[in-house]
């Protein structure tokens, strides 16, 4: 018999069969690695949400209640269908309905905002629902939508461990494949820090180093405020130690006491660089002095202990007593009492009794009362007698002494003066005529004339020409003894 070598058709079937079954299995692992990977991918995206919700919550503690079927509502208002002043959503993220679901599971969702609680501690919820998990196929999976719920939960984990167990919560329901997750603002169940007033702090804040200072900022704050009877500290903790700061910008406003404690008892306790220190109401105190490297700006600078004494640059200034070590320099200054009497300088002057060791005055000084001087009263000693004078009523006297007076244009003697008696007196007198200058008189007249041993007739005569007075004498014989008197007064 002969014997015949291969494979036999049964053999071939079985063969092919079972390589069917095994890439049957290994398709149907794939499949199945496939849709765990989309239900990751859909826990994932929800972690998103759930944080974009959280974000929300802080901004909008004690929203109105209301119920959002998409997730437009976290989306700004730049993005299709956007309806948020803010972006807490990219424009790209599934709008979460029917129309564009998330891929895995093919689910949309409901939002429904309550809020609890009365001001300021008010509670913000937002109870997210899902549609169930299901295939392609519509065939629900149940246990596709708890791997996605465990994504979503465990996605805080592993940014955050600390707070991981009360951040959020993720609820799968087994039977349905509905996914719940709620988030909220109350301290129990979100550790972040919230603006409500019911988010309790138990730790320090930090950020973190590594971070760029733009990223470190607190913003958007409408108070810092301290306990009761507690310092509230701004700056670092070893802020005593050389080269610490504290910057305050511009635009910023403190209310109540601020106290420097200047640890290292620096010269300079509070020091601008630029930019000024204002108080807006109330006043600003110092216990011992104000110094200014430069200048005092100020409207008035009054005095602490009695306000009726000030000083107005622009104004009037009342001082008890001013004392100056150098110059003042002024126009003028006049009597507080008495505005008619003032010092000018520059000007005309008025005083009541003024009092000085030494006056020099260059031009004319004006008296409207009496001249009174407890010594003498000097003149000038170059008046010359009769000469041209103006203008009328000017003093003077002569190198002799006498005073003269400006009158008719002339200087005159003030007062008549008797002593001016001249005697012309010829022993024997011859005849003929005789004229004798008895010099510069306001006034001369004959006194008396005598003859003795008279032999014919003798005569005196006195006249005047151009303020000079002369006496003739004149006789017609012998006379053995002749004589003429003369009395001259000067004004």
């Amino acid at each position: 018999m002969k014997r015949q070598n291969g494979y036999t058709l049964i053999e071939l079937i079985l063969a092919l069969g079972l390589a069917a079954f095994v890439s049957m299995m290994g398709f149907q692992s794939d499949l199945l690695e496939l849709d765990q990977a989309k239900a990751r991918i859909t826990g994932a995206q929800l972690y998103q949400y759930n944080n974009a919700v959280a974000a929300w919550t802080t901004a909008n503690a004690g929203a109105s209640n209301a119920t959002y079927t998409d997730t437009n509502w976290l989306k700004s208002t730049t993005c299709p269908g956007g309806t948020s002043a803010v972006s807490y959503l990219p424009c790209s993220f599934p709008a979460g309905n029917a129309l564009d679901p998330f891929d895995g599971g093919k689910l949309s969702i409901t939002a429904a905002i309550t809020t609890t609680g009365t001001a300021p501690n008010l509670v913000t919820t937002v109870t997210t629902t899902t549609t169930p998990y299901v295939l392609s196929s519509g065939r629900v999976r149940s246990d596709l939508g708890s791997l996605a719920g465990f994504v979503a939960l465990a996605g805080a984990k592993s940014y955050s461990p600390s707070v991981a167990s009360t951040g959020r919560q993720v609820i799968s329901n087994a039977s349905s494949g509905v996914l719940t997750m709620v988030t909220t603002n109350n301290s129990s169940n979100n550790s972040w820090l919230r603006t409500d007033g019911g988010n309790a702090m138990n730790n320090n804040l930090r950020f973190n180093t590594a971070s760029a200072a733009t990223a470190r900022e607190l913003k958007n704050v409408s108070r810092i405020q301290a306990l009761a009877a507690t310092s509230l500290t701004l700056g670092n903790p070893g802020g005593a130690a050389s080269g610490y700061s504290v910057a305050v910008d511009a635009n910023e406003t403190t209310s109540g006491a601020v106290t420097i404690q200047n640890a290292q008892n620096a010269a300079n306790g509070l020091i601008l660089d630029t930019g000024r220190i204002r108080t807006l109401a109330g006043n600003a105190s110092a216990s011992n002095q104000v110094v200014a490297g430069t200048n005092g700006i100020a409207a008035a600078f009054v005095d602490s202990q009695d306000g009726a004494y000030y000083s107005i640059p622009s104004g009037n200034t009342v001082l008890n007593v001013a004392r100056f070590n150098h110059s003042l320099q002024t126009p003028a200054l006049y009597d507080l009492n008495d505005g008619n009497y003032r010092a000018i300088p520059s000007g005309s002057s008025v005083f009541w009794t003024p009092s000085t060791y030494v006056l020099t005055v260059f031009g004319n000084t004006n008296i409207f009362g009496m001249l009174d001087t407890a010594e003498f009263f000097q003149l000038p000693t170059n008046a010359s007698h009769g000469a041209p004078c103006s203008p009328e009523g000017l003093v003077k006297t002569e190198p002799n002494g006498m005073i003269n007076v400006c009158q008719n244009g002339v200087w005159n003697r003030s007062y008549y003066d008797f002593t001016s008696l001249y005697t012309v007196q010829a022993s024997p007198a011859p005849a003929g005529t005789r004229t004798t200058n008895l010099g510069a008189h306001r006034y001369c007249a004959l006194a008396g004339f005598s003859n003795a041993g008279t032999v014919g007739d003798a005569h005196c005569s006195v006249s005047e020409s151009g303020g000079v007075w002369y006496i003739q004498e004149r006789t017609t014989g012998n006379v053995s003894s002749h004589m003429c008197q003369i009395s001259c007064m000067d004004l």
